[in-house]
């Protein structure tokens, strides 16, 4: 070969594939050894093998985001100029680009389904926010289900799962505030501002005042009486049979639930 004035051997490259001239810059030949197949590149300093940007292209922002495949392996074009593979998420729904952002997409497997967000530039799991927003003022006591579970949107801005009592009666919101309901375990709550909470006599029966002086009332397996107020006050034994002993019922004589004769004095004795 007269290279430059000089006569030289070409190399091996040169004698399977022939030579790199002017002509035939950036233009690729292949050279076959054995069965396998070797991809060069005609370049400013020879022949030189082929890499991935011969076959596809140069990365540049021109390209940012597309996908070509190459032997049966897709790359993306990164915003680092460089191509990339893809990675399992991206293959199952594409690449994340700008002009997607906010898109949902799923990835469904034998056993689940993971849904995907779009945020600007690349996929991350989706959240509740992604699906229904923030929780502000505007969804106070909605309730969405997500992935199996019901969540309910709090006066801390905060979406949060139902509690076991919300599960089986329902949210304490202000349409029912006042309301008493009954679980599934036959337990009462009443619902106040605080939420549900378990039941009280007051719940029942209302506020101790004046019109119920020396009342007494049977909840939950025990008496209580009305003597102070607003509260129902907890009678002790003998009280919580016999009730209040008051001028009303000085001198008075009852016998309890154990056939003991009782009399009022300044309290109930023997």
């Amino acid at each position: 070969i007269c290279d430059e004035s000089t006569w030289r051997k070409p190399s091996s490259i040169e004698s399977a594939i022939g030579l790199c001239t002017p002509d035939s810059v950036n233009k690729m030949k292949s050279e076959i050894n054995k069965g396998d197949t070797t991809d060069y590149v005609c370049d400013s300093t020879g022949w030189r093998k082929a890499v991935l940007i011969d076959y596809i292209g140069p990365c540049d922002s021109s390209k940012y985001y597309t996908v070509k495949k190459h032997q049966d392996t897709s790359y993306a074009c990164r915003t680092t100029k460089t191509w990339t593979t893809l990675n399992s998420t991206e293959k199952a729904i594409g690449v994340c680009a700008p002009k997607q952002y906010g898109k949902i997409d799923s990835v469904i497997t034998k056993n689940d389904t993971t849904r995907y967000y779009c945020d600007s530039t690349s996929w991350r799991k989706a959240t509740l926010t992604d699906f229904f927003g923030k929780c502000d003022s505007t969804k106070y006591y909605n309730t969405v289900k997500y992935d199996k579970t019901t969540y309910t949107c709090r006066k801390n801005n905060n979406w949060e799962t139902l509690t076991s009592i919300e599960q089986s009666i329902g949210l304490c919101s202000p349409k029912n505030r006042g309301k008493i309901d009954t679980t599934s375990s036959k337990v009462d709550y009443y619902c106040d501002s605080t939420g549900w909470r378990t039941t009280t006599v007051r719940d029942y029966y209302g506020p101790c005042d004046s019109s119920l002086l020396y009342t007494t009332k049977f909840f939950k397996m025990h008496s209580y009486g009305c003597e102070k107020g607003p509260e129902w006050t907890y009678l002790e034994y003998p009280e919580s049979d016999l009730g209040y002993c008051t001028p009303a019922v000085k001198g008075l004589a009852r016998i309890d639930e154990y056939a003991t004769s009782y009399i009022c004095d300044t309290k109930w004795r023997t």
